[in-house]
Parts: structure tokens; C-alpha cells; sequence
């Protein structure tokens, strides 16, 4: 039902020509669920915008019910109205980005482990003198420096906004300047790190030390834009709960 959003569903104005057709075709059609989804249920600003929008869905709804003669499941509420709206919960409630502990809202809700991370291995360590400079990007070094070369670009997900220091990745317990980011590989500055890296370790480029939030701001992006860029390119491993491997 669009009650105001204007992406997809029924006109509010077009539900007597639906209820009919529902009524009509009664022996074959049955109405599993209704729902709408929220302009901005994140935004205080718009809390009148979504009273409005509940008020519309709810009342639409009791009336086609009432026409068809039995109940129907209803549900509005993203992960942004799961936290702020709690009294249009209904039925059930549709848990979306907030299912990645990505929250747009206050209070976020908090939880026991990080729910999604991407590493990138170091394919290759090597030393580069004082003011040469590194990538396309051609980042100008301000002393001798390690660097690490990760397999990961710009093709993958990785965003070039990053470029030049701007961006940090996570490596032996610490936050290390991302350097230059190109199609398929990513240098990093591995100068400072505590300990000894070697070819094949894995680096964070967020997760647990980094959260994703994070690097969006650095990237001038909404956390779900980030998060969606990362192309099939990057290898998907799901972990069950309880899985300790």
C-alpha cells in the first residue's frame, strides 16, 4: 500500500477496485499480508510524516479486512521504526540493514559480535625510500616506509575516497594509513605496526576495529551505500551461531 513513499504499491485511491476483485475472486485469491514502508522513520523531523503514514495504512487496512472478512497480517516497521516507533510495530516488523548492526537511529541497538567484516590478505611487503611515492595517486612519502600490497580495489568495493591517507585499515592491533587504492590492489602503510606482518596476513578492512559506519563517513557515503558497493568479487562466508569455526 503506498501511503506516501511513491515507489511501489497500490494508491491509496485504487483500493475499491482491489477490494472488489478480492471480493470477486474470494474462492481462488487470499490475502496473506498487507504492508507500506516508512518515508523517514529514522528522522525526527518526519515523525509527523509518519504518524500520517501510520494512520493512513492502518485505517486502509481495518477497511479492507473488513471487506474480505478475515484478518490479515500487517507490518510498516523498518530497522529505523523497530527502535523510534515501537507502537507500529503490528503484526511484524521488517529487520533490513539493522540485521548488519548498521542502525541509523539512537539508541543503536547493540550487539554481542560484530555481525559482518571483510579482510584482505597482504600479497606482497616491500621497503620504499623517502619521497618516492606510491600508486597512481602517486602519495609522496615523507620517510622510508613498509609497505603492504592487499588484494582488494576499487573493483571489489573498495572506494578511492579512501586514497591518500584519508582511510584506515586494521592490522596488529592497530589503525594503518590506506596509501593508494587501485583496481584490484590496495597499498598500505605498515611503518609503525607493532610486530612482525608477513605475506598472507589478514587485514580488516572493517568489521570488529572498524566499524562500517566509520568507514562510510570517511568515504562520504550512508553506511548502506558502503556496504552494498562490495561487488561478488569478494568471497561470502556465513558463520551459523554457535559455529566456533
Amino acid at each position: 500500500m503506498d501511503t506516501g513513499l511513491h515507489r511501489l504499491g497500490i494508491n491509496l485511491d485504487q483500493l475499491p477496485c482491489i477490494i472488489n476483485k478480492l471480493i470477486v475472486n474470494s474462492h481462488r485469491i487470499h490475502v496473506k499480508s498487507i504492508y507500506s514502508h516508512f518515508i523517514g522513520s529514522y528522522n525526527t523531523e518526519l515523525d509527523a510524516n509518519t504518524q500520517h503514514q501510520a494512520d493512513l495504512f492502518i485505517s486502509h487496512a481495518q477497511h479492507i479486512e473488513k471487506a474480505i472478512g478475515y484478518s490479515v497480517i500487517k507490518h510498516l516497521c523498518n530497522s529505523g521504526g523497530i527502535i523510534r516507533h515501537p507502537n507500529f510495530h503490528l503484526d511484524m516488523v521488517r529487520f533490513g540493514v539493522g540485521m548488519y548492526g548498521i542502525w541509523p537511529v539512537e539508541p543503536k541497538m547493540k550487539f554481542q559480535k560484530t555481525v559482518v567484516s571483510v579482510f584482505a590478505p597482504i600479497v606482497q611487503l616491500k621497503y620504499v625510500s623517502e619521497d618516492d611515492t606510491v600508486g597512481y595517486t602517486q602519495y609522496r612519502l615523507k620517510r622510508p616506509s613498509q609497505i603492504g600490497v592487499l588484494r582488494i580495489g576499487y573493483a571489489d568495493g573498495l572506494r578511492r575516497h579512501l586514497n591518500s591517507g584519508e582511510g584506515r585499515v586494521w592490522i596488529c592491533g592497530q589503525r594503518v594509513p590506506i596509501l593508494s587504492i587501485a583496481m584490484d590492489m590496495t597499498m598500505i602503510d605498515l611503518t609503525d605496526v607493532d610486530g612482525q606482518v608477513q605475506v598472507n596476513d589478514q587485514v580488516e578492512i572493517f568489521g570488529e576495529h572498524l566499524p562500517v559506519e566509520e568507514m562510510a563517513k570517511w568515504c562520504k557515503m550512508v553506511s548502506y551505500e558502503f556496504l552494498l558497493g562490495f561487488s561478488q568479487r569478494i568471497k561470502r562466508v556465513y558463520v551459523e551461531e554457535n559455529d566456533e569455526h
